[in-house]
């Protein structure tokens, strides 16, 4: 069972290294948000198998949150596919892992120097 989860931990690994690699060239491609919209639901699922492949894929997902926030590639790819990306991706995301929004969009937040 260990192994199982190192290797689902490491294969998310793999997958967003992967992803955040190529996201410029497949992000203009039509369809990109269904294949993005595959990646979560992965992503979402392996949230589920246990703490240690949790916090991994947590973390992972944090930091594509991060690059397609940060880049404003959610409002390109919901221009190109005609649908509110972003939306969609929070429906996947609770649908598989209720609670998770608010620990990915806390990381997303800039801390202001007096809140700290």
């Amino acid at each position: 069972k260990e192994g199982s989860s190192q290797s689902t931990a490491r294969a998310v690994n793999i997958l967003t290294r992967t992803f955040l690699h190529n996201v410029y060239v497949l992000a203009p491609i039509p369809g990109f948000h269904v294949l993005w919209l595959r990646v979560i639901t992965f992503m979402s699922r392996c949230l589920a198998v246990n703490a240690e492949v949790r916090e991994s894929t947590l973390e992972n997902l944090k930091n594509l949150f991060m690059v397609l926030q940060g880049d404003g590639l959610f409002q390109k790819i919901s221009e190109n596919a005609g649908q509110d990306v972003w939306d969609l991706t929070w429906n996947v995301i609770e649908t598989q892992a209720p609670g998770v929004r608010s620990e990915i969009e806390n990381s997303l937040v800039p801390v202001k120097p007096n809140e700290t």
